[in-house]
């Protein structure tokens, strides 16, 4: 059974081959046309090439990027493409008259595949910062309960910093605390022997307690 992905790609490859069945190749002599200043022709040159871009997501297969989200980059690349055309039409006029044709479809293939590979590196961007902040969040979590439990104490701020190596203003953003809880986990704590020791272990519990419900608040 064919998951959405695929059927949303079944359901625009018919769509483009309907398309196609009512409409012929772009000519040369309508590039010339378009190229002279007939920009009423730049849909019917984009529309295509969108068998193009469907076929040029092919080549990022390894990439496991959403191959909706690349026919959509791609197909805003070929409208990058004729804006570039369209700006440097000198270029691609021949002096017989005629268009270059490898230069007028290379240009639009190639503002396509910019605009997939833009689309690709800006998501393992993504992913990359996703992996690094749950990370860091598992290691302060897992910080906060060391310390309290080594030292009697809910660690500060800046105790977890020097323990973690992280900065303390990001620190503070990842763990979203609210203005209340932040003065908290900066105030010196009551040493260990200025808690009641029958009580100790709960006020811990509870002060991390704190910390963590206020970072989830806050996310």
């Amino acid at each position: 059974k064919e998951d959405r992905s695929e059927r949303n790609r079944r359901l625009y490859r018919e769509e483009l081959d309907a398309w196609n069945d009512y409409n012929d190749t772009v000519t040369e002599e309508e590039i010339v046309r378009f190229l002279q200043g007939e920009r009423a022709l730049r849909d019917r040159i984009i529309e295509s090439r969108l068998h193009r871009v469907t076929e040029m997501t092919k080549e990022y297969r390894k990439r496991e990027a959403p191959v909706e989200e690349l026919i959509a980059e791609g197909n805003l690349g070929l409208l990058e493409g004729m804006l570039v055309i369209e700006e440097n039409t000198e270029r691609y006029l021949l002096e017989n008259g005629k268009a270059d044709l490898a230069a007028f479809w290379g240009t639009l293939e190639l503002e396509a595949k910019l605009a997939m590979e833009r689309y690709i590196d800006e998501e393992l961007h993504n992913k990359d910062q996703e992996s690094a902040m749950l990370a860091k969040t598992n290691l302060l979590h897992e910080a906060t309960k060391y310390l309290a439990e080594e030292n009697g104490k809910i660690p500060t701020v800046q105790e977890l910093s020097s323990y973690t190596h992280i900065l303390e203003e990001e620190i503070l953003q990842i763990m979203g605390l609210s203005e209340d809880t932040k003065r908290v986990a900066v105030m010196p704590e009551p040493q260990p022997e200025q808690m009641d020791a029958e009580n100790s272990d709960t006020i811990i519990n509870n002060d991390i307690g704190r910390i963590l419900r206020g970072r989830g608040r806050n996310q």
